[in-house]
């Protein structure tokens, strides 16, 4: 189940393929868009970069999803190794594009709510906190 190396390898070239500097429309639709043909709004031309539970899937999400559900089926309780080996991946994979120093710096949570909570909980005195209505569509 580890981040199926093609599904990485894939991300890994597209934003290689961006290169440096800010993000372009075109660079986006070049090399980024087509990791997402399967959704609609790409075979619209449109590109949608919402990054909340209802976001765009990747192509190969579906993939990653079978072989997940069939490292549970084949090794029922022992898939929590194979989850916890997927979950140390991917915070490696973020920290590195987050130019974090370890693994360890990043902390997932199943929801941006979830997330500011955890943010806000470590603080003493409650902060102010800045939002917008666009945060959702």
């Amino acid at each position: 189940m580890n981040a199926r190396p093609a599904t990485v390898l894939r991300i890994e070239t597209a934003v290689a393929a961006l290169g440096p500097g800010p993000l372009t429309e075109a660079g986006i639709r070049t090399h980024v868009a087509p990791l997402f043909s399967r959704v609609l709004d790409a075979q619209r031309g449109r590109i949608y970069l919402a990054n909340h539970s209802l976001g765009r899937p990747l192509d190969a999400m579906e993939d990653d999803v079978r072989a997940g559900l069939a490292a549970w089926y084949l090794g029922m309780g022992e898939a929590w190794e194979d989850w916890g080996a997927e979950i140390g991946a991917y915070r490696a994979r973020l920290a590195a594009l987050l130019g974090a120093e370890r693994a360890d710096c990043v902390v997932p949570k199943t929801s941006a709510g979830q997330g500011l909570r955890a943010v806000l909980n470590a603080f003493e005195d409650a902060p102010n906190v800045v939002t917008t209505r666009g945060e959702f569509d």
